[in-house]
Parts: structure tokens; sequence; C-alpha cells
């Protein structure tokens, strides 16, 4: 017999504006800007999206986690280095915490 699993986590809740209500479109020089902000080379829209998408989610094992923007932000006012070495360390500590480790 076979442990039950445990249900399923809830995606956190995200509103985008309606594309009527855009108002703006990247020139060159802010696509370039972007890609050196997020040190990738952005070819095209599909590829900008696909980063936005997967900007708030972090895969363990995976299980897809989903964080809130707000928590995004403040993470970012706390960080010292990359964003991702410094998720990786942050999370990683406080698990093995977790885990009296």
């Amino acid at each position: 017999m076979s442990a039950a699993q445990p249900p399923p986590l809830p995606k956190a809740g995200v509103t985008f504006p309606k594309a009527s209500d855009v108002k703006f479109r990247l020139t060159p020089e802010d696509v370039a800007e972007l890609n050196q902000l997020t040190r990738n080379n952005f070819q095209s829209k599909e590829e900008i999206l696909q980063h936005a998408r997967r900007m708030g989610t972090i895969s363990v094992e995976g299980v897809e986690i989903t964080l809130d923007p707000a928590l995004l932000k403040r993470l970012e006012t706390r960080r010292q280095g990359p964003m991702d070495e410094y998720l990786r360390l942050l999370i990683r500590k406080q698990l093995e915490s977790f885990v009296g480790m």
C-alpha cells in the first residue's frame, strides 16, 4: 500500500495588465539593456516572454514553486551577488535549518 500523495500546491495569483492597457514598445536600446540586466541575448519577443514566465518559478526535484512578485522584489533588495546564487544559498540554508542540519 503506497502512502497518500500530498495535495498539489496552489499557484500564486499574479495579474498582468490587459494588452490594450500597455502603452509602450521596446526600442533596440531597451532590448540591449534588458539583455545586459538579465544576462541574456533575446532575439524575439517569445524569448523575452519565456524568460518572464520563468523568473518567478523555482524548480526543485521537479516540483515547481512560483514566488510572489512582491517577495522577489524584497529579496532583490537583500541579495549579495547574482540572484540565482543568492536564491540557491538561501533556499539550501533554510531547508537545512528546517530539518535540523
